[in-house]
């Protein structure tokens, strides 16, 4: 096949005779020097000689159970130490803001600029209607509820974190930062 190639389109034959002792040094210190700039400085020409030489011969049997083994104890130990994954629901976002009305009286009683915290009051109690509202959908017997605002009405939770950061006590606001990470924070409110 190599022979028709060579005469139809002589430049894609498979023409390779192997890597000269030149090009392999070469190609060796290029990859000790890629090796120090990524700050593994204890790698030198012999690793890699010794590396390059640990693959030209194909792995026994008994290497490859060994091999096989390592990799199936390390999936193991893998399923083992993964966490399960905190989130945020419905249920548990109502619980944090059911409790807020106490701080944003008080918000609303102490803060010198009026219009700032009626904004945070405006987009807790939102929050806590859309809450409410996601709660109610999500039990099987109650019919769907109707949103009467619109998606852009909606205050972004980046947004009311901002806000809270303002009106909250600091303990309550720990909460509400440890619990909303897993939402996606919208940037385009």
């Amino acid at each position: 096949m190599n022979l028709t190639w060579n005469k139809v389109w002589p430049e894609c034959a498979h023409n390779f005779p192997g890597f000269a002792e030149d090009d392999i040094s070469a190609i060796r210190n290029d990859i000790v020097n890629l090796c120090r700039r990524g700050d593994f400085d204890e790698v030198d020409d012999d690793d890699v000689q010794d590396l390059l030489e640990s693959h030209a011969e194909p792995l026994s049997n008994d290497e490859l159970i060994e091999v096989d083994k390592a990799s199936q104890e390390a999936e193991k130990e893998g399923d083992k130490e993964e966490e399960p994954v905190c989130g945020l629901d419905i249920k548990t976002l109502g619980e944090c803001l059911g409790g807020i009305e106490k701080p944003l009286e008080t918000l609303k009683e102490r803060d010198p600029n009026p219009s700032r915290s009626s904004i945070v009051v405006h987009d807790v109690e939102k929050c806590q209607d859309l809450s409410r509202n996601d709660e109610k959908q999500e039990k099987p017997n109650s019919p769907p509820s109707t949103r009467s605002s619109s998606q852009s009405d909606i205050p972004s939770l980046s947004h009311l974190l901002t806000l809270l950061q303002l009106a909250l006590p600091h303990p309550l606001l720990m909460v509400l930062q440890l619990a909303l990470p897993p939402y996606p924070l919208s940037s385009n409110q």
